[in-house]
C-alpha cells in the first residue's frame, strides 16, 4: 500500500510542475509577443493581408471545431460559403477525426489549433490528448474524490 501511495505522489507531482511549466512558458511568450513583432513588422495587418494601410477589416473566426458534430457542420458550412475566414481546432474533443477529414479534403482552409486545457462543461468531458501522465493524474483525482 505505501508504495501505490509514493507512486501516485511521484505521477502527481510531475504532472503538476509538468503543468505549472507549461503555463509559466505560455504567459512568457505572451508577455513578450507584443516586443518582437513590434520591432520585425513595418507593414500593418491590413497591408499585409494586401488591403490598403488605413482599412478596417472584419475577420469572422469559427471556434471549437470538433466538440460536436452540429459545430463542424455548421462551421464547414460557412468555411465552404467564405461567411468565416477561420476556424479553431480543440484537438481532445471526440469529432476531431470529423475536422481532420475536412482538413484533409479542403487544404486551404485556415485552420489553426485552439488550446484546450481543460473541459469546462460538467456532464460533457473528453479525455486527455497528451498520454498517460494527464490520464493518470485525472484517475489520480478522481480516486481521491471518491475516497472523500
Amino acid at each position: 500500500m505505501n508504495c501505490r501511495c509514493v507512486l501516485l505522489f511521484t505521477v502527481q507531482s510531475s504532472f503538476s510542475e509538468f503543468s505549472m511549466r507549461l503555463t509559466f512558458a505560455v504567459l512568457i511568450i505572451f508577455l513578450f509577443s507584443p516586443f518582437i513583432n513590434a520591432f520585425g513588422q513595418t507593414k500593418s495587418i491590413a497591408e499585409r493581408l494586401g488591403y490598403p494601410a488605413d482599412s478596417k477589416l472584419l475577420i469572422i473566426h469559427a471556434d471549437d471545431l470538433a466538440v460536436a458534430h452540429s459545430e463542424d457542420a455548421a462551421s464547414f458550412d460557412a468555411l465552404d460559403k467564405h461567411s468565416v475566414t477561420s476556424a479553431s481546432v480543440m484537438v481532445p474533443c471526440p469529432w476531431l477525426n470529423e475536422v481532420a477529414a475536412y482538413a484533409k479534403e479542403h487544404p486551404d482552409a485556415d485552420l489553426g489549433l485552439h488550446l484546450t486545457l481543460t473541459s469546462e462543461w460538467k456532464t460533457y468531458r473528453w479525455g486527455p490528448a497528451d498520454g498517460r501522465a494527464f490520464l493518470a493524474a485525472r484517475t489520480i483525482r478522481r480516486v481521491r474524490e471518491s475516497r472523500s
